[in-house]
């Protein structure tokens, strides 16, 4: 595993990037919560204000990411080296269309299925397609293990949907659109 990590030399770059996003990610994540009214008005305890815990995760990723950006900087992820090839390759490369199919399921998912359909069919949609999508556009399934992988992104879909459905209505009290 440690030859692995040595051999590996655009992590710490790639590190040094995502942790400057989601450092980003978490100072809006902030200002937000802090922007959410308090309902002071109404006699609510600090504790249970709704901005509560979109603050909390806000510092947690924060802190993440800073370590991230950190171990980046020691590990010299700050130079960037960049010319037109090594562009070209990133631009062109397999990253960039994972990203660009995750960005596309998940507005898909959030314009085009939740509030038009049950969420728990939406969200059973959302994670069969999103998993198909990934084990059998960039996956190397043989042609007869890809039965078998449809009923397993089947057999998720219908889990995830089921528990994070049951979670927001009965635990959480969230009405489900």
């Amino acid at each position: 595993m440690g030859d692995k990590l040595k051999q590996d030399h655009g992590m710490p770059r790639a590190d040094f990037f995502t942790g400057l996003v989601l450092l980003a990610f978490s100072a809006a994540v902030l200002y937000f919560s802090i922007a959410m009214p308090r309902l002071e008005h109404r006699g609510i305890n600090p504790l249970s204000a709704p901005a509560v815990v979109p603050g909390l995760l806000g510092v947690i990723i924060g802190v993440c990411s800073l370590a991230l950006v950190t171990r980046a900087v020691v590990r010299g992820g700050y130079r960037l080296r960049l010319s037109a090839s090594t562009t070209k390759a990133f631009v062109t490369g397999p990253a960039v269309r994972r990203i660009g199919a995750t960005v596309g399921i998940c507005l898909l998912y959030a314009w085009g299925l939740v509030g038009r359909v049950h969420y728990t069919l939406a969200t059973f949609l959302f994670v069969l397609m999103f998993v198909l999508f990934f084990e059998l556009a960039f996956g190397q399934e043989e042609r007869r293990s890809m039965r078998r992988t449809v009923w397993t992104a089947t057999l998720e879909a219908a889990l995830v949907a089921g528990i994070v459905s049951a979670v927001f209505q009965y635990l959480f009290l969230v009405a489900l659109p």
